[in-house]
């Protein structure tokens, strides 16, 4: 130590005398310097005290002065009254527990007085209001780190307020902002949906024979690609509402779904033959059609939350995810269990339709009304039209190259292993992908992003790399700490092989903390780049997984996923740094 300082805020200037000598013979005794910090009324007893005894004064009108004072150095901070007899700092530091000291280590914010201690009998309650007045005004308080030998217990009762205090101010001031109620509302629909999606698939695991769960799997993701066709142009109707705010765009995504839809079906038409051998390789037509039917339903539950992202209105967009995984979970399972193989086939649709309800139900409470006029918004909204249909070549139909990818893989494992196969890959890459998904901010950040200009955008991308990456990591070392636990948890010790799968597909989730880059590339004036984009990754995969899946099976697949995942980031990345500066941005009609 080098310094004591005296804190005297009473007005008992005989009192104050006798603590003066004492700490003063101590100060000599051990070579420290008395600093001494009393009311403005003992000026005239500092300044003959000054005379006589080489120590520095402060006068002060109240506690709040006491945070102007400068004091730099090591140093012990006695406040207020002594009651018990000092001989030197060593005797202090010995007699903690005898002598009831309390012991409180407090860093200010400002940097004014550091490496500060305040000591004072513990039971003293005006040292307990000098805490409580500190805080107000330092924010900060911290428990020294001595391996002092006193009931610890009674130094928490202490400052135990303090902390609540201080969390629940920290808790309040988050959730008042915009952002992070809107990230809590859209992952808790999110986590409720995603959940309910993973006990349904483990129930089906345990329903269906490894071979029938493969052909689900493979069924599945046949219906999302086709659904993604079809809804492909949500995205652009969230980008339409937020850039414009004109409500006409619902009526014209209408249209262009129901396009959409007859060009999907003519395309199922001329691929059938394929379609039937290796993907509905153990169904009829009629479950071909029932497939396609749940495509069309899942397409339009899209429309209603494109609708209310643009609004950033998520809290209501949450329900319509809960009740379509909560349809999906009653239905599937129960029908499964009804009709054996052919359950999941039926309940599809059933499920996306009485989604499609709800949403229905949704818009007619709320008085969103949709004029369905073909005629009259093709007549009227000319530029309009065009200018969407212009965002679709750009930005949506592109990303369905990419879909086409996450399904080409499994359908290549298909090829050269077995459904096996195919159900290990898939539970490992299901996990992580479900992970990736619930942590993400895309979601939340995306129609931020459309509305903010460049400034901003630079200002927050960090920030938001930075917070992803940390949750990220977090969770990736979780997971491969955890995977095998996993997996025998909720698919059984036959899926074990995909524990091994997570450790290495983990990765994953460290490269898209970067992700952000893409979300960019929606930016008007960008949207080409983002076609070129898309079209690049999604090429690029496909040669992954052409060239490493037939060689080295599951192994294959693995590197395939990190490698297209890398890719994405990489080309976003590049697209950003030497195009964005340069963007002029395209108009909106």
């Amino acid at each position: 130590m080098d310094k004591i300082v005296y804190i005297y805020e009473k007005k008992d200037k005989d009192k104050f005398l006798d603590n003066f000598h004492l700490l003063y013979s101590l100060s000599k005794k051990n070579r420290l310097e008395l600093i001494c910090i009393i009311h403005k009324s003992f000026r005239n007893i500092a300044i003959k005290l000054k005379e006589n005894h080489n120590v520095r004064f402060y006068l002060i009108n109240n506690k709040k002065d006491i945070n102007k004072i400068k004091i730099y150095g090591k140093k012990i901070i006695i406040y207020n009254e002594i009651n018990f007899n000092i001989k030197n700092i060593n005797d202090i530091l010995k007699n903690i527990e005898k002598n009831k000291i309390l012991i409180v280590k407090n860093k200010f914010i400002n940097k004014k007085i550091i490496n500060k201690y305040i000591i004072g009998k513990e039971e003293e309650k005006l040292n307990y209001n000098f805490l409580i007045e500190y805080y107000r005004y330092n924010k900060k308080y911290f428990l020294d780190n001595y391996n002092f030998k006193f009931n610890i217990i009674k130094l928490i009762n202490i400052n135990i307020f303090i902390y609540i205090k201080k969390i629940l101010k920290l808790i309040e001031k988050i959730l008042s902002r915009k952002f992070i109620s809107d990230y809590i509302h859209e992952k808790t629909g999110l986590l409720s949906y995603k959940f309910l999606s993973l006990v349904t698939t483990i129930v089906l695991v345990r329903l269906l024979t490894v071979s029938y769960y493969g052909e689900y799997i493979t069924i599945y993701n046949f219906l999302l690609i086709v659904s993604g066709f079809i809804g492909s142009s949500n995205i652009i109707l969230t980008k339409s509402l937020v850039e414009s705010n004109n409500k006409s765009y619902i009526e014209i995504d209408i249209i262009v779904k129901i396009l959409f839809t007859m060009i999907a079906g003519m395309i199922i038409i001329i691929l059938l033959p394929y379609i039937s051998k290796y993907v509905f390789y153990s169904y009829n037509l009629y479950s071909i059609f029932l497939i396609f039917l749940a495509a069309i339903f899942l397409s339009l539950e899209g429309l209603g939350i494109s609708i209310l992202y643009s609004y950033l209105n998520f809290k209501d967009s949450k329900y319509i995810t809960i009740i379509e995984g909560l349809s999906k979970f009653i239905l599937i399972i129960s029908l499964t269990i009804i009709y054996k193989n052919y359950g999941f086939i039926i309940g599809l649709p059933i499920a996306f339709f009485l989604t499609d309800l709800y949403i229905l139900y949704y818009f007619r409470r709320t008085k969103v009304k949709i004029n369905i006029d073909i005629y009259e918004i093709i007549k009227n909204s000319g530029n309009k039209i065009k200018g969407y249909l212009k965002n679709i070549l750009y930005i949506s139909l592109p990303p369905l190259l990419f879909n086409l990818y996450t399904s080409f893989d499994i359908q290549i494992l298909r090829i050269f292993t077995s459904f096996q196969d195919v159900g290990y890959f898939y539970n490992a890459i299901l996990i992580v992908s479900t992970l990736s998904n619930i942590l993400s901010i895309s979601s939340i950040s995306l129609p931020r992003i459309l509305r903010w200009k460049k400034e901003e955008i630079s200002r927050n991308i960090p920030k938001l790399i930075i917070a992803q990456l940390i949750i990220n990591i977090i969770i990736y070392f979780t997971l491969f700490l955890t995977g095998k636990y996993i997996i025998i948890l909720l698919y059984g010790k036959g899926y074990l092989l995909s524990a091994e799968l997570i450790k290495y597909l983990g990765i994953i989730f460290i490269i898209q903390s970067f992700n952000i880059f893409s979300l960019i590339l929606y930016k008007a004036g960008l949207e080409k780049y983002y076609g070129i984009y898309t079209v690049s990754v999604s090429l690029l995969s496909i040669v992954y997984d052409l060239l490493l899946i037939p060689r080295f099976r599951l192994d294959g697949a693995i590197a395939a996923a990190i490698l297209s995942n890398l890719t994405n980031i990489l080309i976003a990345f590049y697209i950003y740094k030497t195009k964005y500066d340069n963007i002029t941005p395209r108009p909106v009609y």
